[in-house]
């Protein structure tokens, strides 16, 4: 089942991150703890929400590379009396992560010592839950993920930045209004939506 094969992926990946933060001896290991709030952007119900939250542990295995958890949740509403038109959304991600500005200056790390901009793409799963059909239960699915995040250190340790996301949703049998996407049948689709939200990160030496 592709959600087990997704699960298997995910704990060996967390293994080798465990392992090299524990064994690890490059200079530049390091772990974040990330966080962002902003908008999530849609089709449906409405284009732009100020309703999307992300959390998530972020280690740099050397200069350039690391690997990124993920956790976000994201509420896709409109109200339309009587009841609410929308689903609630969460994420579980795994991402591999690239310092951009040293892969591509890779003999001046001083030249972004205050400035980076981080690149990532990765994958994992999702929940939707819709708020239109009582009783409807979760909508399990897979997705793929990818990013941008620039982001500028303003004192020892910690960093602001613009955090940007497009996620690819597979097999989904919610749309992001609450309705289910069949009407007599069930049949699947893969949609897109995008975060984009303002954060801090803090590194932990």
């Amino acid at each position: 089942m592709i959600y087990a094969k997704i699960l298997k992926i995910i704990s060996v990946l967390i293994l080798i991150l465990t392992n090299s933060f524990l064994y690890g001896q490059s200079r530049s290991d390091a772990f974040y703890l990330d966080a962002n709030y902003g908008a999530v952007i849609l089709n449906t119900p409405q284009p732009v929400q100020f309703s999307h939250f992300d959390i998530g542990g972020r280690y740099m295995l050397s200069d350039y590379i690391g690997v990124k958890l993920d956790f976000g949740f994201d509420e896709a509403y409109k109200f339309k009396k009587p009841t609410y038109h929308g689903v609630d959304y969460t994420r579980y991600s795994v991402m591999a992560v690239g310092n951009v500005l040293n892969i591509l200056d890779y003999n001046s790390f001083d030249y972004n010592e205050k400035f980076n901009i981080y690149a990532s793409a990765g994958f994992g799963l999702s929940t939707f839950r819709s708020e239109l059909i009582p009783g409807s239960g979760k909508d399990n699915t897979g997705h793929i993920i990818i990013g941008v995040n620039p982001q500028y250190t303003f004192m020892k340790n910690v960093s602001v930045g613009l955090n940007l996301n497009y996620l690819m949703n597979l097999s989904q049998h919610y749309n992001f209004s609450g309705t289910y996407t069949y009407d007599n049948k069930p049949r699947s689709v893969t949609t897109g939506m995008g975060n984009i939200g303002l954060g801090i990160s803090v590194l932990f030496e």
